[in-house]
């Protein structure tokens, strides 16, 4: 039988193809249905190529690009994708004082990232847990899906090959100093 290959050889073999099973099916995690990268979401373009093509989305492309986070959100996760909450230019500029002074204020901006993909429908309400450890509170109200009691989703599921962004009219107070 030296025909058949024993499962450590394949996967030893397989190499990346072993990582990369376990985001086959949907997974069902806190209540709602996580939906793995490539599945139903846009092909090609990363969250930080498609926020270069929202210009109402421009002062946060550049509070990124000056971050880490731009590596983050420009590659293909091993597991669930990204949801981005991200800030329109009207929440910044509702602080005054210019970018200099956006930048004094916020804390980070890994606080408006979640390590999962999250689509509308799934926001339900609760807590999620971002990437730079401080939850972001979800309430649905009236109609309306408010992020941190603030912020409001304006527009939402824009799709990427690696997550979802919702854009939201307000800063998450969490992330103001």
């Amino acid at each position: 039988m030296k025909d058949r290959l024993d499962r450590s050889a394949f996967l030893k073999t397989a190499g990346v193809l072993s990582v990369s099973l376990p985001v086959i099916a949907p997974t069902l995690a806190y209540g709602r249905v996580i939906t793995p990268p490539g599945s139903d979401l846009g092909f090609g373009k990363t969250i930080w190529q498609e926020l270069k093509g929202i210009p109402e989305l421009s002062i946060l492309l550049g509070l990124i690009d000056e971050t880490g986070l731009k590596q983050i959100l420009n590659q293909i996760p091993l597991l669930y994708g990204y949801t981005l909450f991200a800030p329109n230019d009207d929440a910044f500029k509702a602080f005054g004082g210019g970018i200099k002074e956006i930048k004094h204020l916020l804390r980070t901006l890994e606080n408006i990232v979640v390590p999962e993909l999250v689509l509308l429908s799934g926001l339900l309400g609760g807590l999620l847990g971002t990437l730079g450890g401080i939850p972001l509170g979800i309430t649905r109200t009236k109609g309306n899906i408010l992020v941190d009691e603030v912020a409001k989703i304006i527009k939402g599921d824009i799709r990427a090959s690696n997550g979802v962004i919702h854009i939201i009219d307000a800063v998450p107070k969490q992330i103001i100093v």
